[in-house]
């Protein structure tokens, strides 16, 4: 039995919500070793500079981390194991390295399953979320416990466990899972609001987008008239636009009503 069975980890979480049951079950009941990524060169880097990383965040949290904190737990008669990079007081850390197109909200959105996985077999409320990206910048993020996240999630995982427990094959490919919307989730202590319902806000919206460029195509027509003005011009004029400078050197510009004539 290779070392990865007989529980659920973050990882496997990851895939489970991804929809991959039917590759993972085939690990998880033994009739397949998981893949060897240990000559995988991202996966080596990662592993590289993740005592660098957490050092990083030492620094920057002035705190001290401990290393690879892991606890196991059955939950829903799931046994579930969860493996911390690191632990400070009540607060887990957990790094990845990726390449410097990424963003922290692709992050997030890739790993929330992980971080929530950790919290809920952890039973911790907050965790640290660091992300190098390629050699150009870190970032990191507090990402805060959901219970409802956590119950959807849950409701997959018990159901992929019971393939595994009753000896069932699931079905071939990649399943159609839906993910638990992250909006509820506290990142840096603030939510999303999905406003697609709020009429208002879908008007005003609208309204935005739709003059936004015009907005812009403004503001640059302004700055160019600004420059096009000589310092020792009182006035610029058309037909129906002038700008005129003020003692102090400011211009105004105001439109020129047109008078039609009536007969």
């Amino acid at each position: 039995m290779h070392k990865r069975m007989g529980f659920v980890g973050g990882s496997d979480c990851y895939r489970i919500m991804n929809g991959e049951w039917h590759d993972l079950w085939l690990e998880k009941t033994g009739r397949v070793e998981p893949d060897d990524l240990s000559d995988i060169f991202a996966v080596r880097l990662g592993t590289y500079t993740e005592e660098f990383h957490i050092q990083e965040l030492e620094q920057e949290l002035n705190v001290k981390i401990t290393r690879q904190f892991q606890h196991e737990r059955e939950i829903e008669h799931v046994p579930c194991r969860a493996t911390l990079d690191g632990m400070y007081g009540a607060i887990g850390v957990e790094c990845k390295h990726t390449n410097e197109r990424q963003n922290m909200s692709k992050q997030l959105e890739r790993y929330m399953p992980q971080l929530q996985f950790y919290m809920m077999v952890t039973q911790i409320n907050r965790m640290v979320f660091s992300c190098i990206f390629g050699n150009r910048s870190r970032e990191h993020t507090i990402v805060e416990a959901d219970g409802h996240y956590q119950n959807d999630m849950l409701q997959e995982i018990i159901k992929f466990w019971s393939y595994v427990k009753d000896d069932m094959e699931p079905d071939r490919g990649i399943l159609d899972i839906i993910l638990p919307s992250m909006d509820a989730v506290p990142i840096n202590s603030m939510i999303a609001i999905d406003a697609s319902t709020n009429n208002q806000f879908m008007a005003d919206a609208e309204i935005f987008t739709i003059t936004k460029d015009k907005a812009s195509a403004h503001e640059k027509a302004k700055k160019r008239l600004k420059e096009m003005m000589p310092s020792n011009c009182r006035e610029m004029y058309c037909t129906d636009f002038a700008m005129r400078r003020a003692a102090n050197g400011s211009i105004r510009m105001v439109t020129k009503e047109i008078q039609n004539a009536v007969s």
